[in-house]
């Protein structure tokens, strides 16, 4: 899996997807990445298990 990376200190990489398979899911989040979908016209972000939110 190929990451990338941004000169944005807080900025974490997305995985986005209209559909995605539970395993690639769960690997995806393992990496520390986001994972984007849309179900039904319903917008998702699932967030790695360590994510800790800012206040901004």
């Amino acid at each position: 899996m190929r990451t990338t990376q941004s000169t944005t200190p807080f900025y974490k990489s997305c995985c986005g997807s209209l559909t995605i398979l539970p395993d690639l899911r769960a690997q995806v989040l393992n990496e520390g990445l986001y994972v984007a979908r849309i179900h039904e016209g319903v917008f998702q972000l699932d967030t790695p298990a360590d994510f800790q939110p800012k206040v901004w």
